[in-house]
């Protein structure tokens, strides 16, 4: 019964860990697409303006 309350803890640690993990990894990688994005507009933008 012990053993089993601890697996089951474990799992749902490792499990909310990794939701975890994964939510800020895709918020991560949203910020960078978003930045490299707008930095890409403005070059295009200023190079547009140049001409």
């Amino acid at each position: 019964m012990h053993t089993a309350d601890k697996k089951l803890l474990f799992s749902s640690l490792l499990f909310s860990s990794l939701l975890f993990s994964s939510l800020l990894f895709s918020s991560l990688l949203f910020s960078s697409l978003l930045f490299s994005s707008l930095l890409f507009s403005s070059l295009l933008f200023r190079s547009a303006g140049g001409k």
